[in-house]
């Protein structure tokens, strides 16, 4: 595969024509309509503007850092944070991870979160828009169900995480007013609808809207992945993973409904991945040859096993410049003060071995590419890849909806991935308490450096914990609205 070409072939999209850059390509204005309308004249210009879209996703605002590895995951304690360990500008690792919201350089990060967010579902809204007008013209049927499906699947993933973000934990206060959601083209302030009618009456439409679109066009669904690069066919519709495709959508459901605390209709949707063989030949379990000690390529990220993701050139950067214990010394991000990794882990799992072992968290370290695909750029496709949704969280979402009604089957889910990742498997006798606690440590094992763990805390209303004990309830943070809220920005605010 020619993953660097592929690359920046990605970048270089996104700054044609009228583009100026992948964070400001679509901000239009009424005196833009003569652009807008040539930009969306052909069908390489909307596969143009989707991408723009997607490479937004990957600035460290949003999922290149804050949203994944970096602030959610030190909200999650998922790291020992030492004051001097500057997060951006003078703001304290230690600040995040006290929640410090009050704080002016964290109140900055926060704002620019939403801020990036609103403005990317904005300019996914004029794509949608111009889908609508120019389809049966400029857009065949397959190009404007691939598009309208992709784009309504990622307006709602954006807008779920403004929600678990900004929103109340679902459980105590659904009806609580918190985000907007916007399906327009109109940059106006739009009301605050409570999470309840976040999730029922925008979000569900919307991905049942993308699922709709997908399942009859998403070329995942008959072809798998298609991870790699072949001349003379357009990658746009290849690199299934790296788009919210028909099973990242189904997945996005089930979290949602999740989410909810809607367990029948969660567990519908994760059947759909959990249940249906094609799904894992599509998207099969790690090879542990490419993971343990004899191999100089580990994908680390287990991206065979992932439904959605993105590029990032600078990964190894990121272990450099974070991670990386040895040439670090106490400025890393390690593992949590009071954790012990191999109580969480056992040694024999596939994950300790290939993310811990060493000490440091080595899941985004460079692999080592030889001589051929150096001059070649034929790179594996997870080189630069940084994994958003895994096929594993369907498994643990189905569990956790029948820990109590069904044990033995929320066991058999659970042992599916634990099998697939040479760890000790839950016994026959294992009880509904520990089960459901078990699932929480999984999160923890697998979605390590992905922006998951503050989400699973939030949303079960416990001590966000770094200790790793059989209880997964001390040695934290106690719940509480102020810690696990995080205020709306300023600029919100005025603007009611």
């Amino acid at each position: 595969m020619k993953l660097k070409k592929y690359l920046y072939t990605l970048v270089a999209l996104c700054m044609m024509g009228a583009f100026t850059g992948c964070s400001d390509w679509l901000d239009y204005t009424p005196k833009d309509k003569e652009t807008e309308d040539q930009t969306f004249s052909s069908k390489q210009g909307f596969y143009t503007a989707v991408n723009g879209v997607y490479n937004r996703l990957i600035d460290d605002v949003l999922y290149g850092k804050n949203l994944t590895w970096g602030m959610l995951d030190i909200m999650g304690k998922r790291y020992q944070t030492p004051g001097r360990l500057n997060y951006a500008s003078n703001l304290e690792a230690s600040t995040i991870k006290s929640y410090t919201y009050s704080d002016d350089e964290f109140k900055a990060i926060i704002e620019d979160i939403w801020e990036e967010a609103y403005a990317t579902i904005l300019n996914i809204n004029v794509i949608l828009d111009n889908a609508e007008q120019k389809r049966g013209s400029v857009l065949v049927e397959s190009d404007y169900n691939l598009v309208k499906g992709d784009l309504l699947a990622l307006r709602a993933f954006l807008h779920f995480d403004m929600l678990r973000l900004f929103g109340p934990v679902y459980s105590r206060n659904p009806d609580k007013l918190c985000i907007v959601y916007n399906d327009t083209r109109t940059a106006q302030a739009y009301p605050q609808l409570s999470a309840r009618s976040i999730v029922y009456d925008h979000l569900i439409p919307d991905l049942d809207a993308a699922e709709e679109c997908l399942a009859e066009y998403d070329p995942v669904v008959t072809e798998g992945p298609m991870a790699s690069t072949i001349d003379g066919e357009e990658n746009f519709t290849r690199y299934r993973q790296l788009r919210l495709n028909y099973y990242a959508t189904i997945l996005l459901k089930a979290r949602v409904y999740l989410w909810a605390g809607d367990t029948e209709n969660a567990l519908i949707e994760a059947r759909k991945l959990t249940d249906d063989p094609q799904v894992r030949a599509w998207f099969p379990a790690v090879d542990p040859n490419t993971l343990l000690g004899n191999s100089v390529n580990p994908d680390r990220t287990f991206s065979t096993e992932c439904l959605f993701g993105f590029y990032d050139s600078g990964r190894n950067t990121i272990f450099t410049s974070n991670f990386d214990a040895a040439n670090l010394s106490s400025s890393a991000l390690l593992q949590p003060v009071n954790g012990n990794i191999s109580t969480l882990y056992t040694t024999a799992d596939y994950r300790y071995q290939s993310s811990w072992a060493t000490g440091s968290f080595e899941k985004f370290k460079a692999i080592e590419l030889t001589e051929e695909e150096e001059e070649n750029d034929t790179y594996p496709f997870y080189t630069y890849f940084m994994p958003l949704m895994r096929l594993s969280e369907a498994y643990y979402i189905a569990a956790e909806c029948l820990v109590n009604t069904d044990t033995g089957k929320a066991r058999e889910y659970l042992n599916t991935i634990l099998t697939s990742r040479g760890a000790t498997l839950m016994s026959d006798e294992v009880n509904a308490t520990n089960l459901l606690n078990e699932i929480k440590y999984e999160y923890m094992r697998e979605m390590w450096g992905e922006g998951q763990i503050f989400y699973m805390f939030k949303r079960c209303y416990q001590v966000i914990t770094g200790v790793f004990d059989a209880s997964i309830s001390s040695g934290g943070t106690n719940p509480s609205d102020n810690i696990y809220v995080v205020p709306l920005p300023e600029s919100e605010l005025i603007n009611r």
